[in-house]
């Protein structure tokens, strides 16, 4: 079988990139917005932009590896399991994941979740990743639900990709500058 057919189709793979970038991008933006108060007082503007240059450049990088390794069930299970319905199924494993993944972050700054046994954590993940996804499988609604919020998050695109070039350059020219 062709490569091509294994895969799901562009507009289901575009939204599922959606949300697996606006988590990661937001997520980024976030923190950057958390540090920026303490940055202001010793940092020009041009080294603001260089230092939001790299978590953009990054949560790119880090999207485009999520959504690769979403590809590889999609193209190796069978096309009613995951392929046809990638946008929702891809949503509800992203929103599980990192979700989770966030809150754990989250957690370590807030209250010193380093301290505390991990196991829950791990529990955690795989239980809310499978949840979703069951959920999406089950219902009808939450898969619309997930497919709408994917799709609605492609316009988020508009600003991230750009930003992500932008940023890839910045850190391009600044590399090749000092």
């Amino acid at each position: 079988m062709n490569l091509r057919n294994r895969l799901p189709s562009f507009n289901q793979i575009l939204s599922a990139y959606a949300v697996i970038a606006f988590m990661l991008f937001a997520w980024a933006l976030l923190w950057f917005f958390w540090n920026i108060p303490s940055w202001t007082k010793f940092m020009t503007l041009g080294y603001l932009v260089a230092t939001l240059s790299y978590p953009m450049a990054a949560s790119f990088l880090e999207s485009l590896t999520i959504l690769a390794l979403l590809l590889i069930p999609a193209m190796i299970l069978p096309a009613a399991w995951f392929r046809d319905r990638f946008a929702a199924r891809g949503a509800a494993v992203t929103l599980g994941l990192l979700g989770v993944i966030m809150l754990r972050d989250y957690l370590i700054v807030v209250d010193n979740f380093l301290l505390k046994p991990k196991p829950i954590f791990w529990l955690t993940l795989s239980l809310s990743t499978a949840l979703l996804l069951f959920l999406a499988v089950k219902f009808q609604w939450m898969e619309k639900a997930l497919t709408l919020l994917a799709e609605r998050l492609t316009i988020f695109l508009y600003i991230f990709v750009p930003l992500s070039v932008i940023s890839l350059l910045v850190i391009l020219v600044r590399n090749i500058t000092l």
